[in-house]
């Protein structure tokens, strides 16, 4: 009886401690990221290299889903597009509950279509259907008895408006009630000062916007803007944009952002591996660093699409240590090539700035890493053929995992071979570039 107390109590502490040594094992690990590829196949491209990352045990995954909402979130695409649809929606059914003599509801709907408009102002159509509800929401404030917010509505309908001088309102439309107020209001406007705006960027030639009307490359000058809010936009070689509600007072004022300091509108480029001396310019540092301490990542995980191939390369976050790319037809040899550059303190091992990437022959791997058989036998042919009988996808599912490497929905079956293409949105360096894979 006490014996098999004893024994009890000794497994539990042996279980107590193996729970606390994994722990403690898990938090020495690093934690790595994998930066996405372009495209529903690249990102089934990146969830393989995570997948086999995870596999080798060498470090603690971010989870891809987290990777990628945090970047919806830098790039916000997703949200101006969803935006201007709900904005479009609760316009229209703002409308339709004018009409109806709905007032409260109308005005709780297009006083909602104004915000969401208001949010998405990078987007050129969000101005018009920003005059609409405007213009729809001083009518339900006059017909509430609410002049002055009716009025308000119209002077800031009248400010963005670039039809502001020459605009009638149709008797078909208006009601005498709001094109009286609208008259009062452009007079009252014609007996203020106006502000001119001068738009310079660095570096120049951008493409600059003023409450979604283009006004020429920068620098530029736009003249006699009504004193109030305006909306200016630049963007660079649809690359980087910088964007600001501005407000404009009498006399010359100034907008003048710096697009070297802005994260690119197509943020893959910040993603790609990086060739000899291995640096890395601020603006990709500054935001990786950002991103690292917003997802938890102390490792970046660099994929360049190439022929036949996906090149890869850690970045860590800590030292800002590069290391030397590698290139691999298999997520799994990648994964453990990768690998091979963390040393035993959790850091990545920093590519020396005069040598040359290795090639596909595993033997330039460090000997820890892949032990060849001998001289004679390190072509990359013999070790995939020893990988497909040897690994634990021997079974077949090794050619499963590497389909889903290729991508499953754009696969075509070529002769014996699995081939796909990823076409690169990425940027100008890689927007032809083809990911063509081939599994013997």
């Amino acid at each position: 009886m006490i014996r098999s107390q004893r024994l009890r109590r000794v497994s539990g502490l042996i279980g107590v401690w193996l729970i606390f040594s994994q722990g403690v094992l898990a938090q020495n690990l690093p934690k790595i990221a994998v930066l996405p590829l372009p495209g529903e196949s690249g990102q089934k491209a990146a969830a393989a290299v995570s997948d086999s990352l995870k596999a080798t045990e060498r470090g603690q995954i971010v989870e891809l889903p987290e990777v990628e909402n945090y970047l919806r979130n830098q790039d916000g695409s997703s949200k101006k597009s969803g935006g201007i649809k709900e904005a479009n929606d609760k316009l229209k059914k703002g409308e339709e509950a004018y009409r109806n003599l709905d007032i409260k509801k109308s005005i709780r709907l297009l006083q909602g279509a104004k915000i969401l408009y208001r949010q998405n102002f990078n987007s050129s159509e969000a101005f018009e259907g920003l005059r609409s509800a405007q213009f729809f929401l001083a009518m339900a404030f006059l017909a509430n008895r609410q002049t002055e917010r009716a009025r308000d509505e119209l002077r800031q309908i009248y400010i963005i408006d670039p039809e502001r001088k020459t605009r009638k309102l149709s008797e078909k439309l208006y009601p005498p009630s709001i094109r009286d107020l609208f008259a009062s209001v452009k007079k009252e406007f014609s007996e203020k000062p106006v502000g001119d705006l001068e738009i310079v960027s660095n570096p120049s030639g951008a493409l600059a916007f003023v409450n979604g009307t283009s006004v020429g490359a920068t620098p530029t000058l736009v003249k006699d803007l009504p004193v109030g809010e305006h909306f200016v936009r630049v963007v660079l070689n649809e690359q980087k944009s910088a964007a600001d509600a501005k407000y404009i007072v009498s006399g010359l004022n100034r907008y003048e952002p710096d697009l070297n300091l802005i994260v690119p509108r197509n943020i893959y480029q910040y993603f790609e591996t990086v060739s000899a001396p291995y640096d890395l310019d601020h603006q990709r540092v500054a935001f990786l660093d950002s991103m690292g301490v917003a997802i938890g990542a102390e490792i970046f995980v660099f994929l360049t699409p190439g022929n036949q191939m996906v090149k890869g390369q850690l970045y860590d976050q800590r030292s800002q240590a590069v290391s030397l790319p590698v290139s691999e037809k298999s997520p799994d040899l990648l994964a453990k090539k990768l690998v091979s550059f963390i040393g035993a303190n959790g850091y990545v091992e920093a590519a020396p700035k005069n040598v040359t990437p290795p090639t596909t022959d595993l033997t330039t791997l460090p000997e820890r890493t892949i032990q060849t058989e001998t001289a004679e036998t390190s072509p990359i042919s013999t070790d995939l053929a020893r990988q497909a009988r040897q690994s634990r996808y021997g079974d077949g599912s090794w050619i499963r995992r590497n389909k889903l490497w290729l991508g499953i929905g754009g696969a075509v079956l070529v002769g014996v071979g699995v081939f796909f293409g990823l076409k690169s949105v990425g940027s100008k360096t890689s927007n032809n570039s083809v990911l063509t894979i081939q599994i013997p």
